[in-house]
């Protein structure tokens, strides 16, 4: 008899919980996705009809799942865009969102990155053009990210703005990262993804034609995971007066036991069109093991300070990586 309650009170808990979950519609409730999020309380369900909206949107903390109308048609998620029109970055978590926290289904483009405020000396640095993750950890899901162009100004030889993160920055965050398409992103450092700290799940995604002076595809610096992906033909020869480029065509990390290590398991990563295929300083023991990386285009190897572009050590390296590469 106890235990038929305490299943029926279970049973009336759950049938409330999602009682109290609301689906809204963009635009048939709200004129924009940002009212929309306003509007929510946690589990809630926003939902996007194809069109583009221009607008930059912060998930506020709220772990809710904002969606296109069908996140595994690549034409629908073609023609549900959010575009930044160069303000900021165009999707924002920055309040301890959860992997409940969800974006899935979008093409987002058009962004330009945010400034970290907690870190004043570096005031001219703006991450994640397209996604920000700032002590956060949703989950990026089916989505195309695309055509998002962090800054690259330099004065005086002193920087004035500098992107990190062209298509995604995450700092001190971890996010899943899956089955996406991150293609034709740019900035300074990491054209494609950015991870600074934190344990980051790069997984089964389709990364390509990204560019930027230094890690034209992914940077992880200190932490994270990069896990059966494709990783192709980036390119870090873009270039700054007095600084150099040419570092980690497709990948580039650094790590260290007592920060933070990196993996890197079973991806493809081929034909950088600059700078080598992977590039890998560290001072323990990373996990990079059944890679297939090949057919990768050389230049300048060395570890840099990602700030002021200066070189800690230099060196040339092989058509295909520092030391080879792993496969």
């Amino acid at each position: 008899m106890k235990r038929s309650v305490l299943l029926g009170l279970a049973t009336l808990l759950i049938a409330a919980t999602l009682a109290s979950a609301a689906i809204r519609s963009v635009p048939g409730d709200y004129t924009t996705i940002q009212q929309a999020i306003d509007d929510c309380n946690d589990a809630d369900v926003v939902v996007v009809e194809p069109g583009t909206y221009f607008e930059t949107i912060n998930f506020l903390g709220k772990n809710i799942v904002l969606t296109g109308t069908d996140p595994d048609d690549p034409e629908i998620v073609a023609a549900t865009t959010i575009d930044g029109d160069g303000e900021g970055s165009v999707v924002t978590f920055e309040n301890g969102e959860t992997s409940e926290a969800v974006l899935t289904g979008f093409t987002i483009a058009g962004g330009y990155g945010t400034t970290n405020t907690a870190i004043p000396e570096a005031d001219y640095v703006l991450w994640g053009a397209g996604i920000y993750c700032l002590n956060s950890s949703p989950t990026i899901r089916a989505n195309v990210i695309m055509n998002n162009i962090g800054p690259l100004r330099m004065e005086n030889d002193l920087p004035v703005a500098l992107g990190y993160g062209g298509g995604i920055a995450c700092v001190e965050s971890s996010p899943i990262i899956t089955n996406n398409i991150i293609k034709n992103n740019s900035g300074y450092a990491g054209g494609a993804i950015m991870l600074y700290l934190g344990d980051t799940r790069i997984s089964n995604n389709l990364i390509y034609d990204n560019s930027a002076v230094v890690g034209g595809g992914v940077i992880m610096l200190l932490g994270g995971r990069l896990v059966n992906n494709t990783i192709v033909s980036n390119d870090a020869s873009l270039a700054l007066p007095g600084v150099g480029g040419g570092f980690g065509g497709n990948v580039y990390t650094e790590s260290s036991p007592e920060l933070g290590l990196v993996r890197i398991v079973n991806n493809i990563i081929c034909n950088a069109k600059s700078g080598g295929g992977l590039f890998s300083f560290s001072t323990g023991e990373d996990m990079v093991a059944f890679n297939n990386v090949w057919d990768n285009a050389g230049g300048n190897y060395g570890s840099m300070d990602l700030q002021t572009g200066e070189q800690i050590f230099d060196g040339e390296i092989d058509r295909t990586g520092k030391d080879g590469n792993i496969s």
